[in-house]
């Protein structure tokens, strides 16, 4: 019994992992062929909002990912550990949501001369205005 509802859990993820790559693949259909680090302020205004809110999602584990390893944690569990202590002490470099960046790159990005700077650039300008506006007010991490 505990075999065949070890299988079917499995067959579930199977499903659940082929359906979130056929979403992935869907929310990103029509954004520009190029690298994470090519992409400007002009295709971000491109992108319909499921495909912002993706790239946005996997450029913040990304960077919670790479704040992580620069505590020297190397396994599973270190790693889990070293991201929950960054985001409760506030130190993770982009600690805010998806829709936080969302908003503010899409303000950010209406001023034409900011359109052709890559869409990193963008965003370490936003995260820092973010945490500069927040500190001024006393709540920022």
């Amino acid at each position: 019994m505990i075999s065949r509802l070890r299988r079917l859990h499995g067959g579930v993820a199977a499903v659940a992992l082929l359906a979130l790559g056929f979403a992935g693949g869907a929310a990103f259909a029509g954004v520009p062929d190029a690298p994470w680090y090519a992409l400007t302020g002009n295709d971000w205004r491109a992108m319909e909002p499921a495909q912002r809110t993706a790239f946005m999602s996997g450029f913040l584990a990304g960077s919670g990912l790479a704040d992580a390893e620069a505590t020297g944690a190397r396994d599973s569990l270190a790693l889990t550990r070293a991201i929950t202590g960054l985001r409760r002490a506030g130190t993770l470099r982009y600690p805010y949501g998806p829709s936080v960046y969302e908003a503010r790159i899409g303000d950010w990005f209406t001023w034409e001369n900011h359109r052709e700077h890559p869409l990193w650039f963008g965003l370490r300008e936003v995260n820092n205005q973010v945490r500069a506006a927040m500190a001024d007010t006393g709540r920022g991490h």
